[in-house]
């Protein structure tokens, strides 16, 4: 390839795992055998938590970390909504990274929905305007099932409450009104959030395994929203968080090389 003036170039979509390495500044022996991707506004506090609970970290971009957790390499990367999923994804899915756990948060469709319940999400419909770019042929993405199926059974084998079902992934939550909450339950979501359509797709399109870990921050279909001052909810919601790393831990090193 020339990279001559007026001459053409290699584009992103063109890229090799060379070529990704060489952007991110990233060796080879540190490509991870998991990558963790968390949904939050703020990537601070989320990589300082994470910080913590690594045994090896080093900081590898503005919202990514790499390091190593009882010898399973790990990448953790915060992202919110869909083209900051998959700018935060797809580098990595071209590396070959085989499994991509999601956490993060989402908004109830449906009251019977709990604080404190994890949601372990089976499928995600686009409505992200990002996954489309991925696969054309479809609007709705599923998990891998056998990581769902693991997911579920780690949230019992550790007295955690799990709900599995589905989600809608949009692209901005500030357009929300009750109008669509109510369409989106009607097709039988139990969510709305904005990155898990995005990592489903990417990992359709690259043949991965992936999944998503949520924590319900509001139930949009009893009338809460996120810009309430409810301490005892946030403490729930915090406490869930905890728990959602913890069995995306327990997941990464039952799925990473044996």
């Amino acid at each position: 390839m020339s990279n001559e003036p007026g001459s053409p170039r290699k584009l992103y979509g063109d890229y090799g795992a060379e070529d990704w390495l060489r952007v991110l500044e990233i060796g080879a022996h540190e490509i991870p055998d998991v990558l963790i991707l968390h949904g939050e506004w703020e990537p601070q506090p989320a990589l300082d938590r994470w910080a913590a609970r690594l045994d090896t970290c080093r900081g590898a971009a503005w919202n990514l970390l790499l390091g190593a957790h009882r010898g399973l390499r790990l990448g953790f990367a915060v992202a919110h909504g869909g083209p900051s999923t998959a700018v935060s994804v797809h580098p990595f899915a071209v590396m070959g990274v085989p499994v991509i756990i999601q956490t993060g948060y989402y908004g109830g469709l449906i009251e019977a929905v709990e604080y404190g319940e994890i949601l372990v999400v089976d499928a995600a419909e686009a409505e992200d305007g990002v996954a489309s770019g991925y696969v054309r042929d479809a609007s709705t993405f599923a998990a891998d099932p056998r990581l769902v199926d693991e997911a579920v059974a780690a949230c019992v084998a550790h007295g955690r409450k799990a709900r599995r079902g589905s989600v809608v992934t949009i692209a901005n939550s500030m357009i929300e009104t009750h109008d669509m909450v109510e369409r989106w339950a009607a097709r039988g979501h139990v969510g709305v959030e904005m990155e898990a359509a995005t990592t489903f797709a990417i990992a359709r399109s690259y043949g991965l395994s992936a999944v998503a870990l949520l924590d319900l921050v509001d139930n949009l279909a009893r009338g809460h929203g996120f810009y309430d001052n409810d301490a005892e909810r946030d403490a729930v919601v915090g406490a869930t968080l905890e728990s959602i790393y913890e069995l995306a831990l327990e997941l990464a090193h039952a799925r990473g090389p044996r």
